[in-house]
């Protein structure tokens, strides 16, 4: 992935006896102790793991149930977490206990119970004689007896219990009422586009109580700004697609409506429901399952509102292409609440082209599907070239490859949200991120738990990749299966930038942050990165690793309980400025054998830091390398430990606090506590000084205490004075020693 320097080897030599009179100025004395560091500014955080967890997922819509899932509350519109399989003409809506009735329940006669009480009423019975006159008397036998393009606006044709061939052509205000969806059925005839079309511009026809079965057409076609409700109607197994809206002007109203089997025919594409160009769909309570291609498409500048629906199991076209639950394009318009997407393939939402935008609330997007054919895709939401998504109260769960992906200067916003338990692709796969957002585009999450993923939590990838953070925990972070690497809690690489406010990053398995990259960057301020607990062969766990050039500013920045480094800048022209930071409790080295150091900074990488705390860690706190330089202010470094165990679990005596080699270090009012070996090393390499420059430590206003050594020089005639500027040491086995000792060698550095 990326080649760092890492892995100091230890150099071979001896500690001489400490000549106590080579302190050289250096002298107990009465001096300043360091400044209260306070902790990251997040109120939401309580004592310990798990944190308060901050989305607002509560109070429930109505009819949903609260559930416990990890740290959250959720909620799940059914009872068993998916929709029952209900008997014939029935359907278990969201939100709703059981099955009911689609529509209404079936009369003991041929016709509905409610028929209106007054216009006209032209009866049809599939069991009725020939030759009657459309009376309730003598009802007509089929559909092509009624003078379809005479009926006057506000006629009624009550359809009895049957089934019947043929199609139906509405003029504005006329009602097609059947008996009930279990037992009235249009069964289509070749020939016309679609069963049922409106005529022309006007009140809205209506079709009620009926259902449309296994047709050789489209169930509903309507277009040229005309208008239909339907109300009570399953549509099952229609060709192409089972309803379809088209034109400008073109209203489209749904109310407790399943669309589902709708057929692949002729190249199309088997949509459940259609809306293109310009058409405006209403749609609530429907439930759109196991059609193909997209369950819901719109496109052309489309507008749709939809309550209460659900969208399972799409399907993929012969190809194996697509099978996604709502797919929006070129400048259409989705709005949504109470959602459920569920069981399809490829991406659950999907938006794509310039202008196209969803803006939804209260949605579950879950076990999205990789394509059958190649393992590909599976994403929970996507946001393509130019569209936006903005989401609220939503939990995104068990999809593959990503929860919520961006591509190409799409966005996505999300607030109150959870992503979770994101899976590889496929079986091989290496990738199943909470967020994925690619070259020019961007992701906001505010109040946004993201948990329990694979590879990366959040990934902003590529020139423009923007990620902006607010009150957002990202934790249990899963490396990849294919290899047990990475497992990052945010990884911004290649030119991207991060922006966090009141971040916590949480037992994930790889590391808290990694920055890589010239003119990639991260800001960062009230960070807690804590127990970053390495799981992969390789991948030790690192707090924040960033090189190649990468720029972070912290501020208010906890972090601990990491494995290697918790804090690394690496390669040329990288930059790191922190404020109010702790890194703390470093833990054993991971399976690779690295030591867990606390800050690093190497190959002329840079970190700037205020009101910062490393506790707890492994063979260096703070470590500069290799034309590095690290400069902070209001500083701790206590409790380091010792590093290098050997095979039988012995470790050596050496740990440095705060290190300098063949680099920079500057500290400003600090305190270095508690040391086994060396409170600051400085250690110049003369091979590496052209390449490197120079080497300097300078100290001011602080307290070495408690190391065996307080200050080691491995490097001829330094000024000990910039080692001593108001700094107390207090408490060493010895101030100051010049003798040659066991400090890290600098390996022939990789080019990043």
């Amino acid at each position: 992935m990326w080649t760092l320097l890492l892995g100091l080897v230890m150099a071979v030599g001896a500690c001489g006896e400490p000549d106590t009179d080579v302190d050289g100025g250096i002298v107990d004395a009465s001096g300043p102790d360091a400044a209260h560091i306070p902790p990251p500014e997040i109120p939401w955080l309580a004592e310990g793991t798990p944190p308060v967890i901050p989305p607002i997922l509560t109070p429930c819509p109505e009819g949903w149930a609260e559930v416990i899932v990890g740290d959250v509350v959720e909620c799940e519109p059914y009872p068993a977490g998916r929709h029952d399989a209900c008997p014939a003409g029935e359907a278990h809506f969201l939100g709703e206990p059981a099955c009911r009735p689609i529509g209404t329940d079936c009369p003991v006669g041929d016709f509905a119970a409610e028929l209106p009480a007054s216009g006209s009423v032209v009866y049809v019975a599939a069991s009725a004689p020939p030759g009657g006159d459309g009376t309730r008397g003598a009802p007509f036998d089929a559909l092509s007896d009624v003078g379809w393009l005479g009926l006057a606006p506000g006629t009624t044709v009550a359809l009895g219990k049957g089934t019947y061939p043929g199609a139906i052509i509405l003029d504005p205000g006329v009602v097609v009422l059947g008996a009930c969806v279990a037992e009235t059925v249009l069964a289509g005839l070749a020939g016309p586009p679609a069963v049922v079309q409106v005529r022309r511009p006007g009140d809205g026809a209506a079709l009620r109580n009926l259902t449309i079965r296994d047709v050789p057409q489209l169930g509903v076609r309507l277009e040229d700004g005309h208008s239909l409700l339907l109300s009570g109607v399953l549509v099952e197994g229609a060709s192409a697609a089972g309803v379809y809206a088209t034109s400008s002007g073109t209203e489209l109203s749904l109310v407790d409506v399943v669309v589902r089997g709708s057929r692949l025919a002729s190249g199309n594409a088997g949509y459940g429901v259609s809306v293109t160009r310009g058409a405006h769909l209403d749609a609530t309570r429907i439930l759109l399952v196991g059609n193909h291609t997209a369950a819901l498409y719109t496109t052309e500048g489309a507008t749709l509102e939809l309550s209460d629906v659900l969208l399972a199991d799409t399907l993929e076209d012969g190809s194996g292409v697509d099978g996604v639950g709502v797919a929006a394009y070129r400048g259409s318009a989705v709005t949504g609440s109470r959602m459920l997407v569920t069981g399809n393939h490829t991406i659950g939402l999907g938006a794509t082209d310039e202008g196209t935008t969803m803006v939804l609330a209260d949605v579950i997007v879950r076990g999205t599907l990789p394509r059958a054919r190649d393992r590909v895709g599976g994403m929970g939401i996507e946001a393509g070239p130019g569209a936006r998504i903005e989401m609220k109260r939503t939990v995104l769960a068990d999809n593959h490859f990503a929860g919520a992906g961006t591509s190409q200067g799409g966005s996505v916003v999300m607030s109150d949200s959870v992503i979770r338990n994101t899976l590889p692709s496929a079986v091989d796969s290496d990738v199943g991120r909470g967020v994925n957002v690619g070259p020019r585009s961007s992701f906001t999450g505010e109040r946004v738990v993201i948990s329990d993923n694979h590879d990366i939590g959040v990934s902003a990838a590529g020139m423009e990749s923007f990620v902006s953070l607010t009150d957002v925990v990202i934790q249990r972070t899963r490396h990849r299966e294919i290899d047990g690497l990475t497992g990052n809690g945010v990884e911004v690489v290649d030119g991207g930038h991060l922006e966090a406010t009141r971040l916590a990053l949480v037992a994930n398995s790889g590391g808290g942050l990694a920055v890589h990259g010239e003119t990639t960057s991260a800001t960062i301020s009230d960070v807690l990165v804590d127990d970053a607990m390495s799981t992969g062969p390789e991948t030790p766990a690192r707090g924040l690793d960033i090189n190649f050039g990468a720029q972070v500013v912290a501020q208010r920045l906890l972090v601990s309980d990491h494995f290697d480094t918790g804090i690394m800048v690496d390669f040329e022209n990288s930059r790191l400025m922190l404020t109010d930071a702790v890194v703390r409790q470093s833990l054993n080295a991971s399976p690779s054998g690295e030591q867990p150091r606390g800050i690093q900074a190497q190959t002329f990488g840079t970190i700037e830091g205020e009101r910062v705390r490393v506790e707890g860690s492994v063979e260096f706190g703070v470590l500069s390398l290799g034309g590095a330089s690290i400069d902070l202010r209001s500083a701790s470094v206590v409790d380091v430990r010792a590093g290098v165990c050997d095979a039988t679990g012995v470790c050596s005596e050496y740990g440095y606090a705060v290190a300098a080699v063949q680099a920079q270090v500057h500290l400003v009012d600090f305190e270095i506590r508690r040391s086994p070996f060396c409170g600051v090393l400085i250690q110049g390499i003369a091979a590496m000084s052209d390449r490197f420059g120079t080497t300097a430590m300078d100290l001011q206003s602080g307290i070495v205490a408690n190391a065996r050594i307080g200050a080691c020089i491995q490097f001829a005639d330094y000024d000990v004075g910039r080692l001593s500027d108001e700094v107390t040491y207090v408490d060493n086995g010895v101030n100051l020693d010049s003798t040659d000792l066991p400090v890290p060698a600098l390996p022939e550095l990789a080019a990043p």
